[in-house]
C-alpha cells in the first residue's frame, strides 16, 4: 500500500511538471520582434474586395517557413486589417504583422438597356427605369444629366452617371 501511494504521488508530480512545462513553453505567445537574420518580403499592393486569397499569396519570398501560409484571408469588407503571419526560426515561434488594405476598384454596371420609351406626360425617375448594380455597394448613386421635357415628344440624349461609395464611376 505504501509503495502504491508513493508511486501515485510521483505520478501526480510528473503530470504537474509536464502541465507546467506545456503551459510555459508550448502555449506561450509568439515573439513579435523579427530576428535580424529573418526576411519576409511582402507584395505591396491593395487587394480587391471579395478576392480569394491565402497568406502565401501576399509573400514574394522569405528565408523561413511560414506555418499559416495556407490560411484564407477574409476580403469581404473594404478597409485596413492586420494579418498575422506565423513562422518558426531556430525552434522558436514568431509572428509578423502584414498590414492589408482591401479596396473596391470595380465600377457599377448597367445591367439593362439604356434606350427607354417614355410617353408624353409621364412623371418618371429615369434612374428607376434602368437596372444597375455594384459588386460591393448596395446603394449606388444615380444621376441623369441633360435637357428634356416630358411634355414634348422627341428623342433626347441624356447622360447617366453611377457612383459607388468608393467613388468608382460608370457613365453612359
Amino acid at each position: 500500500n505504501l509503495y502504491s501511494k508513493r508511486g501515485s504521488d510521483n505520478l501526480k508530480k510528473i503530470i504537474l511538471i509536464l502541465v507546467c512545462f506545456i503551459f510555459l513553453y508550448g502555449c506561450s505567445e509568439p515573439i513579435k520582434e523579427m530576428p535580424k537574420e529573418v526576411t519576409i518580403n511582402y507584395k505591396n499592393e491593395d487587394i480587391e474586395v471579395y478576392r480569394e486569397l491565402k497568406i502565401k499569396d501576399l509573400i514574394i519570398d522569405s528565408n523561413v517557413e511560414i506555418s499559416n501560409k495556407n490560411e484564407n484571408i477574409i476580403t469581404s469588407e473594404i478597409g485596413k486589417q492586420n494579418i498575422n503571419v506565423y513562422y518558426t526560426y531556430k525552434n522558436r515561434k514568431y509572428v509578423d504583422v502584414y498590414k492589408l488594405k482591401v479596396v473596391d476598384t470595380t465600377s457599377p454596371r448597367i445591367i439593362s438597356g439604356t434606350n427607354k420609351t417614355i410617353y408624353v406626360g409621364d412623371e418618371i425617375n429615369f434612374c428607376d427605369k434602368v437596372f444597375y448594380g455594384d459588386n460591393y455597394d448596395r446603394k449606388v448613386k444615380c444621376e441623369i444629366f441633360g435637357e428634356y421635357d416630358l411634355n414634348v415628344p422627341g428623342k433626347y440624349e441624356l447622360k447617366m452617371t453611377l457612383t459607388d461609395d468608393s467613388l468608382n464611376i460608370t457613365k453612359k
